[in-house]
């Protein structure tokens, strides 16, 4: 095929595909320009997901009528104008892409008013203009975006449904108002107002605006510093689960990123006080030298690379953990050499680990086969994963393992994994309904606005599983009853089942069972509990009599089997 120059029209839709992804990313390139504009107040208002309408106010600068056309050609920007620039950017939009690939799929009209009083229009469609002039009103831009990719109708059979769509809006809107405390931002989804932060310039208040009490009161506040990098902002105490990453929210320079650098520090911040899966809400601010970190790495500038990596590594992850063990961090003296000291602080560690623990004892001897036959024992057959022999309990290590003496092979079994599996198939066996049970006292809690809306829409599904929930208002629900089996986990399996609800659909067959296997998870034993032998022998008979024994609800091994054979060449015995 012969080589050709690709025309205007082309190249921004091309453009478009890499900055204009769906609903979400138009709002974070028109909140970073407003930003940008020295903007104090920003409105966002959605329609049909942003599918239908988005609609971005703000009072910033404004533009005049000579800048207004030309924000809408390519690599127009106000924000660099040589190369070196590209190595200390101290704004949030920088490329002069986001605009022109906006307009190319889309309906987008401008009206945009300067500080004196002079302002303008502009009206385009798929990138076209269709009607500009002058027009007045209050100063600041107000930018309308309707009818997402309509000229596009492939890529917008890609989007998700109007509800999804809007809860990626409700997400990144949150995230630009926790990254910006000392700007009001305003979010109203279907002429609703979901959440509006006071502008105050206090992130404890901003917090509290988007993530409501709860969360206020279980986070901890963060400061380092290293040279000239700083570290601050709000951390959650190790009691405060949460289910993903979602409520992590890093910003560098006052951009929020991606970042698995910050991720990995994080983790190892939290080592020991979280078990894997469950993972802090965190708002962290880092400050650096704009030349010491690189944001023109992805075009929509959601990453960042650094130059010191192992700096804001370690700076993170021991500033993190010095606040969750009651430690703070020794200052630095002249000449000395610029890394971590560290001292404990009077209160002590707020947290132990338990010591390992062995508890042996006369196990019951099982004799027979044991268990019922499932599809994969063929399969484990071969590997004597089956016992068809004797089998002893022979006690517990660390709290955490049950030790079984199946004939001539070791078998250690996670007793959470195994108990889960008990209690998954009595679920699944009693029919799925779990017997709901009224709580002597109420549980009244802030879920933040993303998650109630997605409880409000859901509340049968809840009913369905034994969950009494009554919505108190914008932020407040009330748990009045719950499935017994929970005991003491019933909040925490409340908003596991939200993350389940947002991720997937309740028509969806396999979403019975996610539900089953969160209950189960939450009702089982755990690891680190001590368990007397009766327990112990009681626990592995109702395991070896569940289907597929060998696999927990999730599908992790409940097992592993190590042979004398193997144990013998281990200890070079053969």
């Amino acid at each position: 095929m012969p080589i050709r120059v690709l025309d205007d029209h082309l190249i921004n839709q091309i453009a478009a595909g890499e900055v204009v992804e769906r609903p979400a990313s138009i709002v974070k390139e028109l909140i970073e320009n407003a930003i940008d504009a020295g903007a104090t107040r920003i409105e966002v208002h959605i329609t049909g997901g942003g599918i239908e309408q988005i609609m971005v106010k703000d009072n910033g600068m404004g533009m005049t009528a000579e800048e207004l056309p030309l924000a809408f050609a390519r690599h127009a920007t106000s924000k660099i104008a040589v190369e070196t620039d590209l190595y200390a950017i101290h704004t949030l939009g920088f490329r002069g892409e986001a605009l022109p690939s906006i307009a190319s799929v889309a309906r987008v009209e401008v009206i945009t008013v300067r500080p004196d009083g002079m302002g303008s229009m502009i009206r385009l469609e798929g990138g076209a203009v269709v009607d500009s002039g002058p027009r007045g009103g209050p100063a600041g831009t107000q930018l309308i975006v309707s009818d997402l990719f309509f000229n596009t109708p492939a890529r917008r059979k890609f989007l998700k449904s109007p509800g999804a769509e809007a809860n990626r809006v409700y997400r990144l809107v949150s995230r630009m108002a926790l990254s910006r405390p000392a700007i009001s931002f305003t979010l109203a989804n279907e002429k609703k107002v979901v959440f509006k932060s006071p502008g105050n310039d206090n992130l404890n208040d901003t917090v509290l605006s988007v993530w409501g009490r709860d969360f206020l009161e279980n986070m901890l506040p963060v400061e380092a510093r290293r040279q000239d990098i700083e570290l601050y902002g709000l951390t959650s105490h190790p009691d405060l689960v949460r289910g993903n990453r979602r409520d992590q929210v890093f910003v560098v320079n006052g951009r929020v990123v991606r970042s698995p650098l910050f991720y990995g520090a994080m983790d190892a911040a939290y080592k020991g006080l979280m078990v894997s899966r469950e993972f802090p809400a965190t708002v962290l601010f880092l400050t650096i030298a704009p030349d010491r970190v690189d944001v023109n790495v992805h075009p929509q500038k959601t990453e960042v690379r650094f130059r010191d990596e192992k700096d804001i590594f370690n700076l993170i992850r021991q500033g993190v953990r010095s606040v969750l063990l009651g430690q703070e961090m020794a200052p630095l003296s002249a000449g000395t050499d610029p890394g971590y000291e560290w001292r404990a602080a009077e209160t002590g560690s707020r947290y132990r680990t338990a010591s390992p623990l062995f508890q042996a004892g006369e196990g019951l001897t099982l004799t027979g086969k044991a268990g019922v036959s499932s599809p994969l024992v063929t399969a484990f057959a071969d590997s004597g994963q089956e016992p068809t022999g004797e089998l002893r309990v022979l006690g517990q290590w660390l709290n955490s393992y049950i030790l079984l003496e199946v004939g001539s092979e070791l078998w250690l079994v996670d007793q959470h994994a195994a108990h889960e599996r008990v209690m998954y198939d009595r679920l699944v066996s009693s029919g799925g309904i779990p017997e709901s049970q009224v709580l002597a006292l109420p549980l009244t809690f802030d879920l933040p606005v993303e998650e109630m809306q997605v409880l409000e829409n859901y509340l049968g599904v809840y009913s369905e599983f034994g969950f009494d929930l009554d919505v108190m208002g914008r932020n407040t629900v009330a748990l009045r009853g719950a499935p017994a089996l929970l005991k003491g986990q019933e909040r925490e399996a409340m908003e596991e089942m939200l993350e389940l609800l947002r991720e997937g659909r309740p028509e969806d067959l396999l979403l019975g069972e996610r539900i089953f296997a969160l209950m189960a998870c939450k009702s089982a034993i755990k690891a680190g509990e001590s368990l007397h032998l009766p327990e112990m022998n009681q626990l592995i008979r109702d395991w070896l009599s569940c289907s597929d024994y060998h696999h927990c609800p999730h599908g992790r091994p409940a097992m592993v089997v190590i042979s004398a054979d193997e144990l013998a060449r281990r200890l070079k015995r053969q």
